[in-house]
């Protein structure tokens, strides 16, 4: 493995490493989408790699597990690792492209809608780990919508009252949109619609519209 110093008082180790050094978490809070890593694999096939992943002390990817799968699965096999304690921010210099031309605008594109498109929270294991290393996701923005009636989230029926009787006879489905504005189409389309037809409500974010 390289390794490079500026000077002798402030030094900095840069590593040539390949894809299969760094350990995924098995404890991924983003289980991802198909959508999004569909975005994902077709940024990396077009502009090549972008953001850089973050690792812990131990090769173990904190963030970044998704990129650096699809990095590997598009033979995108070498890395270099910059170690550091926080104190300075990395960037990733791309000395083959300009911002201000199409490739450049279109990779910014990219980088954003990839992000947003590719999260979907695994809100069990954000639930146990929370738990276990206690920390609130809510104070990252995060609001876990985890059933307290017991069910398990695999499709389990609902709990029975003592009679025997389910609590309610409603069902629900849930639907998921690649963004807001996928969302608030189908809600102006067919909220109306839905409600007169079917006797139906929508309800997004615990809110009833």
């Amino acid at each position: 493995m390289a390794k490079k110093k500026t000077s002798n008082d402030n030094e900095i180790q840069v590593y040539e490493a390949k894809i299969c050094d760094l350990i995924p978490d098995n404890k991924n809070f983003n289980k991802g989408t198909e959508y999004g890593q569909k975005l994902l694999e077709d940024s990396m096939r077009k502009f090549g790699a972008g953001r850089s992943v973050l690792l812990d002390k131990n090769n173990r990817l904190i963030g970044g597990n998704k990129a650096s799968e699809t990095a590997g699965a598009i033979d995108i096999n070498d890395v270099i690792i910059v170690e550091t304690d926080g104190t300075k921010l990395v960037a990733v210099k791309r000395t083959d492209i300009d911002l201000d031309t199409q490739q450049g605008r279109e990779m910014a594109l990219a980088d954003n809608a990839v992000g947003k498109a590719n999260l979907a929270w695994d809100e069990k294991m954000l639930a146990e780990m929370s738990d276990e290393l206690d920390f609130d996701p809510h104070d990252w923005g995060v609001d876990l919508n985890i059933p307290d009636n017991g069910d398990n989230g695999d499709g389990d029926e609902p709990p029975e009252n003592p009679d025997g009787q389910r609590k309610n006879n409603a069902f629900v489905a849930k639907l998921t949109f690649p963004s807001d504005d996928k969302l608030q189409s189908f809600i102006k389309m067919y909220t109306d619609e839905l409600s007169q037809q079917y006797g139906c409500t929508i309800s997004v974010s615990g809110g009833e519209l």
